[in-house]
């Protein structure tokens, strides 16, 4: 198990597209590869994001070397691969000849007398602070391999007693990255990374009491196209809270009637948008059912709204508002949200990813929200909303 890959693999897909890219700065790179010439004739593959939007690139290597150019507005944590499989599978991911490392603007140097794997990566200031980080978590990752090989032996003896408490070990070396983290965040205000960091970390809604922490990052950073992105959540989180008019929504329900919020206006309202494709989906369900129970002689009204991908089937949302048992009124909008973020008008006013589904807000008489950002998996929940409606 790599920790590097767990808590370093930043959270590049984490983006709402709220910015086009033309209105941000662009900047040029060069990357310039020297590796092995047993290289010689393969592929190299350059994979990274361009604020928010996927970019691919490929060439040859020529007796080990190679080169990219580009255009790059925020540093960019990317990928390269020599060699690359069509399809990365458990089995060959150990023999993956792989890096990641962050593009900024101008040279960025790769050299080795291997493959890409074991290359040296210099380049700008956020690719030294990543090779900071790197050099931080090296203690940690040493140990977490050694306690792989012990766990191994200990499974294959049989030792469980021995087991479980190198298991327990590596619970505490992995409790260990984050207050590295933590302290390189604090240490580093200036630096992209830590704001890469510091996002990953906040995958979900962002909360407006987070946004004190948000400001601890330096001008210059704060104004990358991440950071106006993240103000924006902060923004649109703002309108989100108790007290608010809920954003209206005209969606259509399963006879292909198109429904608004604001026809739902003198009743209480209990809106959940959620994806099927998450674990614990089935507690998610029961524990909708236990809330509509509770809320049902309460003048409320119980909308889901599902999101999928739009080359699925509508017959799929038929099939899993059956097998969800979800027998009150539902509406779709499938194709609101995709891998970019939101996509359509609910999912923007909402602030909706599917990093954020199951949302829900409980929506009052007047059209205000009464509650917002509700913990769905909270069998309690249903009773604390009776509470709010009067």
């Amino acid at each position: 198990m790599n920790i590097l890959k767990i808590n370093m693999r930043l959270a590049i897909t984490f983006s709402l597209l709220l910015f086009s890219v033309a209105s941000f700065s662009q900047n040029k790179f060069t990357i310039k590869g020297q590796l092995s010439p047993e290289i010689n004739g393969k592929k190299v593959l350059l994979s990274y994001k361009n604020n928010g939007v996927s970019v691919e690139d490929s060439t040859k290597a020529e007796m080990g070397k190679f080169t990219f150019k580009g255009l790059i507005g925020d540093p960019a944590y990317a990928r390269i691969s020599v060699d690359p499989p069509a399809m990365t599978t458990m089995q060959n991911v150990k023999s993956l000849d792989v890096r990641d490392f962050f593009i900024d603007a101008g040279e960025i140097l790769i050299t080795g007398s291997a493959g890409a794997k074991t290359a040296v990566i210099k380049g700008g200031k956020t690719q030294a602070d990543y090779q900071r980080r790197f050099e931080l978590y090296k203690p940690v990752q040493a140990r977490v391999d050694s306690l792989n090989t012990l766990i191994a032996g200990y499974k294959e003896k049989g030792d469980n007693k021995a087991m479980d408490a190198a298991r327990l070990e590596m619970n505490a070396e992995f409790a260990k990255t984050g207050k590295i983290d933590s302290n390189f965040i604090k240490d580093n205000p200036n630096s992209f990374l830590s704001l890469d960091i510091w996002r990953s970390k906040h995958r979900g809604t962002l909360r407006s009491n987070f946004e004190p922490e948000f400001q601890k990052f330096s001008p210059a950073v704060r104004n990358t196209f991440a950071g106006k992105e993240i103000q924006a959540k902060f923004d649109l989180a703002k309108k989100l809270v108790p007290g608010q008019p809920a954003p209206e929504f005209k969606l259509k329900d399963t006879a292909g009637k198109e429904i608004s919020l604001s026809s739902l206006q003198g009743k209480n309202v209990f809106v959940c948008f959620y994806t099927p494709d998450f674990m614990n989906y089935d507690a998610f369900a029961f524990n909708l059912g236990r809330i509509n129970r509770a809320l049902k002689d309460k003048n409320t009204v119980m909308v889901t709204v599902y999101y999928s991908y739009d080359d699925r089937p509508d017959s799929y949302w038929m099939e899993t508002i059956k097998r969800s048992n979800f027998n009150w009124m539902n509406l779709n909008d499938i194709g609101g949200v995709n891998n970019a973020g939101s996509v359509s008008p609910t999912a923007k006013a909402y602030g909706l990813t599917y990093y954020t589904m199951p949302s829900a807000l409980l929506v009052g008489e007047d059209g205000k929200i009464l509650a917002s950002q509700l913990k769905l998996n909270d069998t309690g929940l249903g009773q604390e909303l009776m509470q709010l409606i009067k």
